[in-house]
């Protein structure tokens, strides 16, 4: 009733002006109101500002600090779903990976993943319609079946030898006049000339580059950066980011654009659409010279962020624990006087590396929305789901949380990945939990890793990306490449955007002169 008459005494008033500002002010409150006490997420926990407004967690994702924020409130609340906007969610459990990525399909992208379209082209990434995504995605799945890569690893071979080549060449020069190498720049460049030899049957020649950062590392750190404004609206998002990129883009990253620009068009113009290649295949099914360029720029983005910063953790703990570097160069030892064709990837403590790699890579950190389709979903949290030492007393049993159509729903690989009650001392690197764990616990380990994520949706060249990984990791430990390195750091510090950045831009070792 107070209300009322103070609404219709500022009405009453010879200016609108107060009107309006009442209006807005009313609106305001009961847009409150209705978030806080008639919404149906009212029930799951969160900090109260968030409840209300998508800001504080828009202004972390910005600063690079987001998953990291929203794992510690796992922690607190030790619950397996919280509260981190007005309609949105999100889990640390992992049990609700299939629902909401892996059945049907998968729950429905949401509208913010179009803000990585490239040049202004869906890609297979970020296609929202599953439609489209399909018809891409067919066109290429086959490039990426194990099959395929073994009849095909002779191109991945040969970047190897030249990236390892490059990198013994940096070790040689550090141990003589002493300095570091950064790993970051010479297993991007592994990446790269991989990623591009075998998709494209062309290889970009970074290994050929001379030492320090690489060149199409301005375009990757430049697409990475871009991944901070990821959670906007798309109204936002394109403004503010172009705006960015006018205002704070060096010269270089400009050039860099160029250059790969150019590399991907000359291929596109000189394929042919009955040839086998990545590109070659998507002309095939019909798209245009401009939509193939943006496909391939996405692949040689992903393949030498991801590819190129996995590796490049794999290689920075095994300077880091010399033991553990030693136990691996002799399992290869070993392995390949009895058989010289051994795959690496069948090596269990090599295996127990390249998990734990992929585990505290955090190549992709954040969360992956999905919009909770009609009639809405029930989840109901594993019985013995914990976010903290796991023990009878601390399980958690909140009964079933009803989600209503529409709502944002996700999991992040910051969360996952370190959930102490999974992986015991989840920020240490321990391949040996690999092979120690009890069988319901590694269930829940393999469950949990989701490297790629998981799902129809999940990383189309997966397949490709653990076989680099692989093929160039035992190449590096096998010539001892690493061998007599020491990390310049005892941590490597990353802006958590949606694809991580290393700060400083290198990831250095160093040699002792001798």
């Amino acid at each position: 009733m107070v209300f009322s008459d103070l609404l219709l005494s500022v009405v009453a008033g010879d200016s609108i002006i107060p009107a309006v500002v009442v209006l807005l002010a009313a609106i305001a409150f009961f847009n409150l109101i209705q978030r806080l006490v008639f919404s149906p997420l009212r029930s799951i926990p969160g900090p109260l500002l968030w409840r209300v407004t998508r800001l504080p967690g828009l202004y972390a994702s910005w600063a690079g600090y987001e998953p990291s924020l929203y794992t510690a409130q796992f922690r607190a609340y030790n619950s397996p779903i919280i509260r981190i906007g007005p309609n949105e969610v999100l889990l640390a459990d992992g049990s609700a990976l299939a629902p909401i990525y892996v059945a049907s399909g998968g729950m429905d992208k949401a509208e913010c993943y179009s803000n990585f379209d490239i040049d202004g082209h869906p890609t297979i990434f970020s296609g929202v319609d599953k439609t489209h995504r399909s018809i891409w995605s067919r066109a290429v799945t086959g490039m990426f079946a194990t099959r395929t890569i073994r009849e095909r690893e002779t191109a991945l071979q040969d970047a190897i030898k030249d990236g390892v080549g490059r990198l013994l060449r940096e070790r040689q020069h550090a141990l003589v006049h002493g300095g570091s190498i950064d790993l970051l720049s010479a297993c991007r460049a592994i990446s790269l000339d991989m990623v591009t030899a075998y998709s494209f049957g062309s290889s970009y020649g970074g290994s050929s580059e001379c030492a320090g950062e690489l060149a199409v590392g301005a375009f990757v750190d430049a697409f990475v950066a871009v991944g901070r404004f990821f959670y906007l609206p798309s109204w936002v998002f394109v403004p503010l980011s172009t705006f960015s990129q006018w205002a704070f883009d060096p010269p270089e990253i400009a050039r860099s654009f160029e250059r790969v620009d150019k590399f991907v068009r000359d291929l596109v113009v000189a394929s042919h659409d009955d040839d086998m290649t990545y590109q070659g295949r998507l002309l095939e099914r019909g798209l245009s010279n401009d939509e193939v360029v943006a496909q391939c720029k996405d692949i040689i983005f992903a393949g030498v962020d991801t590819v190129g910063m996995n590796l490049t953790i794999l290689c920075w703990n095994l300077a880091r624990q010399p033991a553990i570097y030693d136990r691996l160069k002799d399992e290869l030892r070993k392995a390949k006087s009895q058989s010289p064709s051994v795959d690496p990837a069948t090596l269990p403590f090599f295996q127990g590396c390249v998990k734990e790699a992929l585990r505290l890579s955090m190549a992709n950190t954040a969360r992956l929305p999905r919009v909770v389709p009609e009639g809405g979903w029930d989840y109901e949290p594993a019985n013995d789901f914990t976010y903290i030492e796991s023990t009878p007393s601390n399980k958690y049993s909140q009964r079933a949380y009803f989600l209503p159509a529409g709502t944002l729903v996700s999991v992040q690989m910051h969360t996952l990945h370190h959930n102490p009650a999974v992986f015991t001392d989840p920020f240490r690197f321990d391949p040996d939990r690999w092979s120690t764990a009890s069988d319901t616990q590694l269930e829940k380990m393999n469950r949990d890793l989701i490297p790629f994520s998981v799902g129809s949706r999940q990383c189309i060249a997966r397949n490709l990306a653990m076989t680099e990984l692989y093929a160039a990791g035992a190449a590096i430990v096998e010539v001892g490449a690493l061998g007599g390195a020491s990390c310049v750091r005892d941590k490597i510090e990353i802006f958590e955007w949606f694809n991580a950045r290393v700060k400083g831009k290198r990831v250095d070792v160093e040699f002792r002169k001798t």
